[in-house]
């Protein structure tokens, strides 16, 4: 698994190193020497590390990210999918309450039939 500090959030940020593969081909896909092609290739991959479980399927987190984080003992786990996040529970706790109400609202702009009409399950 590959962690890397959030650009916009006090978390990690993270994946496998086929998420990594979609952020580098979508910022190759900036303007060349768009700034923000730097800015991102340096935010993400610079600061991205590998991380294995150990025996107990933990791991140890190195000081900066977890510094970033606001983590000390613990953590909270948050699956996005094809990603997921890592935050300081009490910090996460604050940001989701703020999260209900606009995925109230997101819900209902969702499609479960998608566009060729068929539900999947």
């Amino acid at each position: 698994m590959i962690l890397w500090p959030s650009i916009d959030r006090p978390c990690l940020e993270g994946g496998g190193a086929a998420l990594l593969a979609g952020y580098h081909r979508a910022i190759r896909r900036l303007r060349p020497g768009d700034r923000h092609q730097y800015a991102l290739y340096s935010q993400i991959f610079s600061l991205a590390q590998a991380y294995r479980f150990d025996d107990g399927g933990r791991i140890v987190l190195e000081d900066a990210h977890m510094k970033h984080a606001g983590l000390s003992d613990r953590a909270k786990f948050v699956g996005l999918g094809d990603s997921f996040e890592l935050w300081d529970p009490a910090a996460h706790a604050q940001m989701a309450d703020g999260l209900r109400d606009l995925a109230r609202e997101g819900l209902m702009k969702l499609d479960p039939f998608g566009e060729d009409g068929e539900g999947g399950a």
